[in-house]
């Protein structure tokens, strides 16, 4: 009897301990993590990232749905849900969320359920991109600069492949 009360001592404890470093991983993850009931959309839980990403207080989000927080309309929402209920995970892709003043913020977003149940709790990894997307659009600024120089050079610039082929010519030479 000391022996079973023992074991099971020790796997409470085993099992504390991996909840603990599972739970400091969610806490220190650079993406935002919210859990969401799938039936309601009523967010349940939010790690540190996705409230500094949205601005919102835990007490905040616990009054929200993902409607609230999806800045896309219900049918597209109701439809990756369905897809994530259906599959168990979805890439969903780029969508924009809604901050707490209104800011839409770009995202990547991805989902996995959790659970198989009619109460089933979904998982959505959210990465910001606004720093990506103001990465790309510098590029492209960029780009065109330098396309504008190349095309306007008084000279002609011009690349060969292996078998002496032209690849790229330009300018004005």
């Amino acid at each position: 009897m000391v022996e079973d009360i023992t074991v099971r001592v020790e796997a409470e404890a085993a099992l504390r301990a991996r909840e603990a470093r599972y739970r400091a991983v969610v806490e220190q993850a650079e993406e935002g993590i919210v859990l969401f009931e799938a039936d309601s959309k009523r967010i349940v839980e939010a790690n540190p990232a996705f409230l500094r990403l949205l601005g919102y207080t835990e007490a905040e989000l616990a009054a929200l749905t993902l409607y609230d927080l999806v800045a896309h309309d219900r049918a597209s929402i109701d439809a990756n849900t369905a897809r994530v209920a259906t599959t168990g995970y979805n890439q969903i892709g780029i969508r924009e969320y809604r901050r707490k003043d209104g800011y839409l913020v770009p995202v990547e977003v991805s989902a996995t359920a959790l659970s198989a149940s009619s109460s089933a709790i979904f998982c959505v990894v959210v990465r910001d991109i606004t720093a990506r997307r103001a990465a790309e659009a510098a590029l492209r600024v960029s780009e065109a600069r330098l396309q504008t120089v190349v095309e306007s050079a008084p000279i002609i610039l011009f690349t060969l492949d292996a078998a002496g082929m032209t690849t790229f010519a330009a300018g004005r030479g």
